[in-house]
């Protein structure tokens, strides 16, 4: 009786003779029962007590158990309560259109014990399980809003020390003649440390407010994002001597900013871990896949590439794979491709071989329901 104590099963029956076996039935169980003789009624009950499971008639006065079955399934509060049919009709016919309206499970009357409570039983805690873990997901996404918040106000309030820093600092060191060569040395590493940290903290802002800024949905012309990223790298990209090939690009439909922060970051990846004495090389390209309605948009380089054994790595924010003198960089770059690509219900992955390159394949839907 202890596991069933806390379940609350709704009967809906307009014989009060039929409530009260299905009634004395579950309470002998230990359910807590509460019962409604008509679907206005049911609908009501179940809306304001959310029941863990509901055995309904189907023959009522004011409407159908098919059409309180339907009406339970449009409303928010009740969609997720299991329903159960508790009929005298046998034909299969009407227990596959019961099924077919969200209906869980079908008991014909009359009524066997053996047969209710089993069944009673498996729903209800499935029904429990769901709430639970519902809960649970509630609480993480509460404590992931509250964490973004956190680093977002943290983020932000660090800019303005760190600017600090960093202008008295380049003060320091443009009269760092006055200084010892140890000093200099500690100054020079100090500046470079600041700027560091205030790209970390650039990168994490913009880690955050992607999830927390509203997402605006629209056509997207992609080869102009690209020449516009291509714009503001013109300067770098002269000096690396740099190649950059694009072919035919689709028209997306997302959100512009998002996308852009996506390609901008593979583009600077693939400028950024070019191998020594080579010029770097980028093609991007796209394919469309008509039976799935996806672009794959592939941004190739013939740079240092990685191990594909780090993969799943690569995308977590934070994570590198190479050491901080050999190449600049926080760590947050491709976590927050992976993030843009998501809120678009996409994916992205990437291949690989040391010493020759990488190819970061972006895969976004055609018909895009923003995240």
């Amino acid at each position: 009786m202890g596991d069933n104590s806390q379940t609350v099963v709704l009967v809906v029956d307009d014989k009060k003779e039929n409530i009260y076996i299905l009634k004395m039935y579950l309470e002998s169980a230990g359910y807590e029962v509460l019962e409604a003789e008509n679907g206005a009624d049911a609908v009501e009950i179940a809306t304001m007590k959310n029941p863990h499971l509901i055995l309904l008639d189907v023959e009522l006065p004011d409407f159908s158990g098919y059409e309180v079955c339907e009406a339970l399934k449009l409303y928010q509060e009740t969609r997720g309560i299991p329903v159960i049919f508790v009929t005298a009709d046998s034909q299969q016919n009407n227990q596959i259109k019961g099924l077919e309206i969200g209906a869980v499970d079908y008991i014909i009357k009359p009524v066997l014990e053996k047969i209710l409570l089993p069944k009673v039983k498996t729903f209800s805690n499935m029904r429990k399980k769901e709430i639970a873990l519902q809960q649970y997901a509630d609480k993480l996404e509460q404590s992931n809003r509250e964490l973004q918040n956190f680093a977002n106000v943290a983020a932000h309030d660090l800019q303005e020390p760190l600017r600090k820093v960093q202008v008295y600092g380049s003060r320091l060191q443009s009269s760092s003649k006055e200084l010892s060569g140890r000093s200099r040395e500690y100054l020079e590493r100090m500046i470079s440390s600041t700027k560091r940290m205030k790209e970390l903290v650039h990168d994490l802002l913009i880690f955050c407010r992607m999830a927390s800024t509203q997402k605006i949905s629209k056509k997207v012309e992609l080869d102009q994002v690209i020449q516009d990223i291509l714009n503001d790298y013109e300067i770098y990209i002269e000096e690396l001597g740099a190649q950059v090939e694009i072919f035919e690009l689709p028209v997306l439909e997302g959100d512009r900013v998002r996308i852009r922060q996506l390609f901008q970051n593979l583009i600077s990846n693939s400028l950024k871990f070019h191998r020594e004495n080579v010029a770097p090389k980028l093609k991007i390209r796209s394919s469309y896949d008509p039976k799935q309605e996806i672009h794959h948009i592939r941004v190739e380089d013939n740079g240092i590439g990685f191990e594909e054994k780090y993969l799943d790595r690569i995308f977590t924010p934070f994570e590198r794979l190479h050491a901080n003198d050999q190449y600049e960089g926080t760590g947050i770059g491709l976590a927050i491709c992976r993030k843009a690509v998501e809120q678009h219900n996409g994916f992205i992955t990437a291949e690989s071989i040391p010493g020759e390159g990488a190819t970061f394949i972006v895969a976004l839907p055609s018909k895009i329901l923003l995240k």
